[in-house]
């Protein structure tokens, strides 16, 4: 039990008297750390399984995003599955999809700013895709 560093006070005593050892967290704490106890099962998570239940809901092969979104020139197919990637990352988000999440549990790399690029890349290359059809079909109908 992490306690207070007041010498003497009734929480410490009461504790004490009960038969529990208060440790004092501090600058000295030679790397105590606390703990509130086993982790219930269901806050456990299993790595496989979310990746799996992830795969099925993008649709696409952690394999495949992988891919796609490392460094490098990428061939054509490469492009276009980038895109259908993308896409479905816009609509995750657009839904309200936790993207911090999404990208943490894909293995991407958190800026220092707290954001990840690789979401923040793909999804201005999924608005801008998108606004171009807009554009294009809405030029169609004009003529």
């Amino acid at each position: 039990m992490i306690g207070t560093r007041h010498i003497g006070h009734p929480a410490s005593d009461w504790l004490a008297r009960g038969g529990w050892s208060v440790a004092y967290a501090g600058s000295g704490d030679s790397g105590m750390r606390s703990h509130r106890g086993v982790i219930h099962p269901d806050e456990w998570v299993d790595r496989e399984v979310l990746r799996a239940a992830v795969e099925a809901e993008l649709g696409f092969t952690y394999a495949q995003i992988r891919e796609v979104y490392r460094q490098g020139r990428k061939s054509a197919a490469q492009i276009e599955l980038r895109d259908q990637i993308d896409a479905r990352l816009l609509a995750i988000s657009e839904s309200g999809g936790n993207m911090a999440a999404l990208a943490t549990c894909l293995g991407f790399r958190r800026k220092n700013n707290g954001t990840f690029r690789t979401i923040e890349n793909a999804l201005t290359r999924a608005r801008a895709q998108e606004s171009r059809c807009f554009e294009s079909k809405k030029g169609r109908r004009q003529h």
